[in-house]
């Protein structure tokens, strides 16, 4: 009997950090199952991650080097911004056409929700019952428009209010909408899709994506426990990252509380100061992410005047962490987060795993 060939997957991201990290983390799932896997990165976001994690770079670097030593075949290449080049990102458009030339299987990787994903690949449907584009939330707020709708398949009910910026009016002519709308037309393609997320919680909108095409959920796409340390440590991160470790290991377990916005979010300078003050008056000790640029105006950082010297040790406000690695600390015991899209909407999200409220 002939030898089964060895299933070769190639990835590749698209170059937001939000999508680095689980396409990654994907692609060493893939190796650890024993695929062979080509990474792809872009040459801009490869010089990016490698400034990131190596003080002095060449274009040898290879991000994927410590991970083999631990057996997995995982290659790494990367590509030349100006040329279009399979596992791939549902927001590039290109890979399809790649696919069907050379016959091969197209993966189409989700990194957000599947309700996300069936709101977008639904936009027709929404245009037909004239909620695409959706109005801007000031603009439902004034006119007292905000509809329940639940028409879309899959989705019992969702308000007009939290569709993603990019199908509401404001946003339906600039660049991130010809992305998106662009990769959604090809995504038909695809001969099966990948979500992150988990069959339990959107079990309803997964089976209504069947009847188009074979979607599979297979978050949360995080890294193992049975993964070698090498694989966890690797360059994933577009931005350099503070450690976190001893500051936390003198906290007691639970009294930490997380804020991180993200990588793309931008946030007015009253919003970040109320925080600021809401964190100060809190009393409970936090890791606070400031990332360069998060605060929408001229200020370096938007910190109030006094803030670190008011909380002292209490907290710790760093411009980029491992994250993984900081929730993985048993100090932390709560996560504030922005409910955002592509930088637009100022909605908090407190996650809390009964978070201490014991001062150190």
């Amino acid at each position: 009997m002939a030898e089964r060939l060895k299933l070769h997957a190639i990835v590749i991201p698209f170059p937001y950090q939000g999508h680095i990290n689980p396409t990654i983390n994907l692609a060493l799932k893939l190796a650890s199952k024993g695929l062979e896997v080509t990474f792809v990165h872009l040459e801009f976001v490869h010089h990016t991650l490698s400034k990131s994690h190596h003080e002095k770079t060449t274009d040898e670097v290879d991000l994927f080097s410590e991970v083999r030593q631990s057996g997995l075949d995982i290659r790494y290449a990367t590509i030349s911004d100006g040329f279009p080049w399979n596992t791939t990102d549902t927001l590039y458009s290109w890979p399809a056409t790649i696919a069907e030339k050379y016959n091969l299987v197209n993966v189409s990787f989700r990194t957000e929700t599947a309700l996300v994903f069936s709101l977008i690949y639904h936009s027709e449907l929404l245009r037909q019952n004239g909620h695409f584009p959706c109005k801007g939330s000031h603009e439902l707020k004034a006119h007292n428009i905000e509809e329940e709708i639940n028409y879309i398949p899959g989705v019992e009910s969702i308000n007009t209010r939290d569709f993603m910026p990019y199908l509401k009016e404001a946003h339906v002519t600039d660049m991130v909408h010809k992305v998106v709308f662009t990769a959604f037309k090809e995504v038909n393609k695809a001969d099966f899709i990948l979500h992150n997320t988990v069959q339990e919680l959107e079990s309803k909108t997964l089976s209504a994506l069947d009847k188009y095409h074979r979607n599979y959920a297979i978050g949360p796409v995080n890294i193992s426990k049975n993964l070698t340390t090498n694989s966890t440590m690797m360059s994933k991160s577009l931005l350099p990252e503070s450690d976190c470790t001893q500051w936390l290991d003198s906290k007691s377990p639970g009294s930490v509380l997380y804020v991180s916005f993200g990588s793309l979010v931008q946030i007015s300078k009253q919003v970040f100061e109320e925080i600021a003050y809401g964190l100060l008056l809190s009393e409970v000790n936090f890791i606070w992410v400031v990332r360069p640029g998060i605060v929408a105006s001229d200020d370096a950082n938007g910190l109030p005047a006094g803030f670190e010297d008011a909380v002292q040790d209490r907290g710790l406000v760093v411009p980029w962490c491992n994250q993984v690695m900081v929730l993985s600390n048993p100090a932390v015991g709560g996560f504030l987060t922005l409910r955002v899209e592509f930088c637009i909407g100022e909605h908090l999200v407190w996650y809390s795993n009964d978070l201490s409220s014991d001062k150190e």
